[in-house]
């Protein structure tokens, strides 16, 4: 279960740090 939510939290900041558009 752990690893499911330390994968999400990376996939998050992955999105974020891959998303920095100006909105």
């Amino acid at each position: 279960m752990k690893s499911i939510l330390s994968f999400s939290l990376n996939f998050v900041n992955f999105l974020n740090h891959n998303h920095d558009l100006p909105t």
